[in-house]
């Protein structure tokens, strides 16, 4: 994997979100979120997103490990760091681009970034 890309979905609508990635060509999407839930729609919730992307050809796994259990920006602690990024590597020996999934609309203020820069590749936040 040498380039990685992070999206937000917060501020967007599933039209937006979606053709995000397929400007991108994204083919699996990683959610990082430490719980897969979004209270204010369905569509950005696991299930959901699973069944929103498989739709269009764009695969979908949540990697626990990898959520911020401090929920700050400021004092970022991943659930399992070290096992999270062996499986975001593994993942990235098997698609050709991924892109890592959290709510935050700016990744500046997500931990998402965090985990991008951890990969030590190129990182584009769409």
């Amino acid at each position: 994997m040498d380039k990685i890309f992070t999206i937000g979905y917060g501020g967007k609508n599933p039209d937006e979100f979606l053709r995000l990635l397929k400007d991108n060509n994204i083919d699996l999407v990683v959610d990082v979120r430490i719980s897969p839930r979004c209270g204010w729609s369905s569509t950005f919730s696991k299930e959901g997103l699973q069944k929103f992307l498989n739709a269009v050809g764009i695969d979908y796994t949540w990697i626990r490990e990898l959520g911020n259990t401090t929920k700050s920006i400021d004092d970022i602690k991943l659930l399992d760091e070290k096992t999270g990024l062996d499986l975001l590597r593994e993942l990235g020996s098997k698609y050709h681009r991924l892109a890592l999934l959290c709510s935050e609309k700016d990744a500046v203020r997500c931990h998402r970034k965090y985990v991008a820069d951890k990969l030590g590749v190129e990182v584009v936040h769409l």
